[in-house]
């Protein structure tokens, strides 16, 4: 069944935030706030992009087609390293999560979507950023983009820019954080949506 909601508050974390974003981009009506941690704005600017992107090295045992799934759901180390690093400290997880994610990600349906995912963001959303086909749109809907400090994969200094797009974005930067925002400062991130989406 197609979504429905009219007027929503978005919120999402990596990759449900890109997808957030791309709703808010080209369905507005559907989406009143958006809340976006640990997420890249469709507006990378490619002088702070390349020079970042060795960040991504993971991605290239993830996206390739038949490959992805194979590591995935054999290699659990590179998913566990990569939980584990994400996080800006070791006091992020709580016991037995990193394990639950970890085996979440190696079931063969998961492990077959975590493949067609990264591989779908090399033959759309790659030549995108490259053509820089989202410089014309506009985001109308009041947007917070949560960030941490420690964020390994997705530095602060790399998402700076979008609100030059935007009719209402912030980008906050919560310190002593990392990738897994949600985990790490959950208590940030509740009261950022709470704030947001009370706003008329």
């Amino acid at each position: 069944m197609p979504w429905a909601c009219t007027g929503c508050g978005w919120s999402g974390h990596d990759w449900g935030a890109h997808a957030a974003f791309r709703v808010a981009l080209q369905a507005p009506g559907r989406v009143s706030h958006l809340l976006a941690v640990n997420a890249a704005h469709p507006w990378l600017q490619q002088r702070r992009l390349v020079p970042q992107l060795w960040r991504f090295w993971y991605t290239a045992f993830w996206e390739y087609p038949r490959i992805g799934r194979l590591v995935l759901g054999h290699w659990p180390g590179l998913t566990r390293f990569l939980l584990r690093r994400g996080a800006a400290g070791p006091t992020a997880w709580r016991p037995g999560e990193v394990e639950e994610f970890v085996a979440a990600s190696r079931q063969p349906g998961s492990a077959r979507a975590g493949e067609a995912l990264h591989w779908q963001f090399v033959l759309h959303d790659i030549p995108e950023i490259i053509a820089r086909r989202h410089r014309g749109l506009r985001l109308r809907v009041p947007t917070v983009i949560l960030a941490g400090s420690q964020d390994r994969m997705l530095p602060p200094e790399l998402l700076a820019g979008a609100d030059r797009h935007a009719d209402d974005l912030q980008l906050r930067v919560v310190p002593g954080a990392g990738h897994f925002l949600a985990d790490e400062r959950p208590a940030v991130v509740a009261e950022a949506a709470r704030e947001l989406f009370q706003r008329s």
